[in-house]
C-alpha cells in the first residue's frame, strides 16, 4: 500500500514539475515577444509575394501599440498605396482609398488571405498566437 502511495506521489511531483517547466518556457516566449514589440513600435517593410506565375512586392509602414493595436498602411506599389488595416484587440478593419470606405472584417473572413499574401487576416491580427498554438519546453 505504501509503495502505491509513494508511486502516485512521485508521479504527481513529476507532472507538476513538467507543468511548471512548460509555464516557464511559455513566459520566456511571452517576454521575448514583449521585448521585441515594446510598448509601441513603428516600422517600414517590404513584402515580396511569390506565386508560380507571378511575383510582386509591396512596401508598407506599420505602427503598433502593445500587442492588441496596430495599423498597417501600404506605401507601394502605386495601385495599392493608401490601403490600410487597423487592428484593435480582436477587431479588424480594412480601408480602401479606391472606394474611400472602411470595412469591418468579419470573423468569417479571418482565415482569408491578407493582401494576396500567404498571411491570413488572423495571422496579421494576432502576433501572440505563437504562445497559445505551440507547446513550449
Amino acid at each position: 500500500m505504501q509503495k502505491n502511495v509513494a508511486k502516485i506521489l512521485g508521479l504527481l511531483v513529476i507532472l507538476i514539475a513538467q507543468s511548471l517547466h512548460a509555464n516557464e518556457a511559455q513566459e520566456i516566449v511571452r517576454a521575448a515577444i514583449d521585448y521585441w514589440r515594446g510598448t509601441s513600435s513603428v516600422g517600414e517593410m517590404t513584402m515580396i509575394i511569390h506565386r508560380p506565375d507571378w511575383e510582386r512586392s509591396m512596401s508598407m509602414r506599420a505602427w503598433t501599440q502593445g500587442n492588441d493595436r496596430s495599423l498597417v498602411r501600404v506605401t507601394a506599389p502605386k495601385k495599392d498605396r493608401g490601403n490600410g488595416t487597423l487592428i484593435d484587440d480582436n477587431n479588424m478593419w480594412s480601408y480602401s482609398p479606391k472606394i474611400n470606405r472602411v470595412i469591418k472584417v468579419p470573423s468569417s473572413m479571418m482565415g482569408q488571405s491578407w493582401m494576396g499574401s500567404d498571411f491570413s487576416n488572423k495571422d496579421i491580427s494576432r502576433v501572440d498566437d505563437i504562445i497559445d498554438q505551440y507547446e513550449h519546453r
